[in-house]
């Protein structure tokens, strides 16, 4: 069973968990899905899983050994069919559906709807709850599925695995360009057919596929389309890179190369044979343009006089500025988030737990940090690589103040200021934050506009205001990498370096060791707003953090 399979089935039996109440071990399992979709090799190349807790890893065995869960079969012959159907639907929180269950005793989709038009979800919720729910519903009966960039990233590798061995094969379109959500998987690829379909078929869930020239189509049973290029393999290269797009780019390739002598495929590629896409570019006479960049914007032009911007790369990445602990609301202990940043070959690494304030995350007591600042303090002073900075993710208050006391202030390097739990108004949120970062506490304003894709958009804050604030008193802003978050998006990051924002911060939201992996998929959300290295605080040596992030005092 494949990575993305497994990872499937744990999510699966998360939502059962948390149907029958047990939120604890459902998030233990949310977040072990996480590390094993972040996995680059296959789950068979590991002899044990120490990175997922031992009740998780008794799962993961038995669906790799008998090819099923009895967890999940057991909590399956508890829990009425109705529920796991209500909870499948995208964006809806399993609380909202145990209430809608058991206080409006909807009991199937067409009761639902019926509740719906007689007006009883508005009332017992609100309007935009509604609004959301019909949208969901919408989505869910549509025949086409979408994914974050993160999980349309797993799916691929995962399909790359089961195909290794055969040829060339590449992943192309909207997720090597590194859209945040996608509605499809594109591929690249010049073997034989037989092999691509029989390896597909028995490797993934696969309702029905279509052939249509040098196109072979599949959809799986959650309407998830992976879609696949041949290409002769001496124009693989030309083929990667028309079929990765976007089409107003090729559409500006084509007649360059036109204008050069080269004839354009039927299917749309150029013939031009080359080694690799650097050489394609070169033999155009133009600059490489990275993947991230091609949206038919200015990269042509800056390509054609050479001009286009170095963008930051994964190695420029010497540290993770944003990671949770078992102290708070994380799985791995700071031993083992330091194990595996020395994995990473990190040279920093910052713990940020949450403030005593937020409740729902277990958020540090001060006599709770200070514990684990001593164990900070004793892990630094073997002097294993990373070093851990000290941090925390703070809570600012409804009434603007941030929720970190004189102490723990005397412990730590930096701030990291966010929201969790919202006004009602966007001018409340807004101004909590501008409060926030006018105090001379916060160093980074965390995950900007609060958004969980698929689940909410933006909250109702002036993010215009903030980013113009933040600019004028050196607040940096978080890019949260975290697979539901992607937050801030690329077009905002674009906007925040319109308002003069200096400085950008990266972090991963790591709740478990292998959320740390996140980094290598949340790195391309960085290309795609051409942001270069300089302006990201993880790129600069121990030392240069220091003193970027030296805490504010008044």
């Amino acid at each position: 069973m494949n990575n993305f399979k497994v990872a499937k089935e744990l999510l699966e039996i998360k939502t059962l968990l948390e149907i029958s109440g047990n939120t604890r071990d459902a998030y233990t399992f949310e977040h072990s899905a996480l590390s094993i979709l972040a996995l680059e090799n296959s789950l068979e190349k590991y002899t044990n899983f120490n990175f997922l807790p031992p009740f998780v890893k008794e799962e993961v065995f038995n669906l790799q050994g008998l090819g099923y869960s009895p967890l999940k079969e057991q909590l399956e012959a508890k829990i009425p069919k109705v529920l796991k159907q209500l909870a499948s639907i995208p964006g809806i929180r399993v609380s909202d559906v145990l209430r809608l269950y058991h206080s409006l005793n909807i009991d199937s989709f067409a009761e639902l709807e019926k509740a719906m038009k007689k007006g009883i979800v508005k009332r017992f919720f609100s309007d935009k709850f509604e609004e959301h729910l019909r949208r969901a519903l919408f989505y869910y009966e549509s025949s086409i599925r979408e994914l974050s960039l993160f999980y349309a990233c797993a799916y691929a590798n995962a399909v790359k695995l089961a195909l290794a061995g055969f040829g060339n094969i590449s992943v192309a379109g909207s997720v090597r360009r590194g859209k945040e959500v996608v509605n499809n998987i594109d591929f690249v690829y010049d073997f034989e057919e037989d092999n691509l379909i029989e390896n597909i078929n028995s490797n993934f869930d696969i309702v029905n596929f279509v052939r249509k020239g040098n196109l072979i189509q599949f959809k799986d049973i959650d309407g998830v389309q992976l879609k696949f290029f041949r290409v002769p393999k001496e124009y693989f290269y030309s083929g990667l890179q028309y079929y990765t797009g976007s089409k107003q780019h090729n559409k500006e390739i084509q007649e360059i190369a036109k204008s050069k002598g080269f004839d354009i495929s039927k299917s749309g590629y150029v013939l031009l044979r080359a080694s690799s896409e650097e050489e394609f570019y070169d033999r155009l006479s133009l600059q490489y343009v990275p993947p991230e960049l091609r949206e038919g914007e200015v990269e042509i032009e800056l390509s054609i006089t050479h001009s286009l911007p170095k963008l930051i790369t994964l190695s420029d990445i010497k540290g993770d500025l944003h990671v949770h602990t078992s102290f708070s609301d994380g799985l791995s202990t700071i031993s083992e988030l330091h194990e595996e940043g020395g994995f990473l070959d990190y040279e920093y690494l910052a713990i940020t737990d949450h403030s005593k304030g937020l409740k729902v995350a277990n958020g540090v007591s001060q006599k709770t940090y200070l514990k684990e600042s001593t164990l900070i303090d004793r892990i630094n002073a073997e002097k294993y690589s990373p070093y851990l900075l000290k941090g925390i993710e703070a809570e600012i208050n409804f009434d603007g103040t941030v929720d970190v006391d004189e102490v723990v202030m005397s412990k730590i390097d930096f701030v990291i200021g966010g929201l969790h739990q919202f006004s009602n108004t966007r001018f409340e949120n807004t101004e909590r934050v501008k409060k926030a970062i006018k105090s001379g506490i916060i160093n980074i304003v965390a995950h900007p506009t609060n958004r969980i894709i698929f689940v909410r958009k933006s909250i109702e804050v002036d993010i215009e205001e903030i980013f113009n604030l933040a600019s004028k008193y050196g607040v940096s802003l978080e890019v949260n990498l975290f697979p539901n978050r992607m937050d801030l998006s690329t077009g905002l990051i674009k906007e925040a370096r319109r308002a003069n924002v200096k400085y950008f911060s990266v972090g991963t939201d790591a709740h478990n060791r292998g959320h740390l992996y996140f980094m290598k998929y949340g790195i391309k959300l960085l290309r795609r707003a051409w942001m270069k290295k300089e302006e990201v605080l993880n790129t600069y040596s121990l030392e240069e953090l220091k003193d970027l992030l030296c805490v504010k005092t008044h």
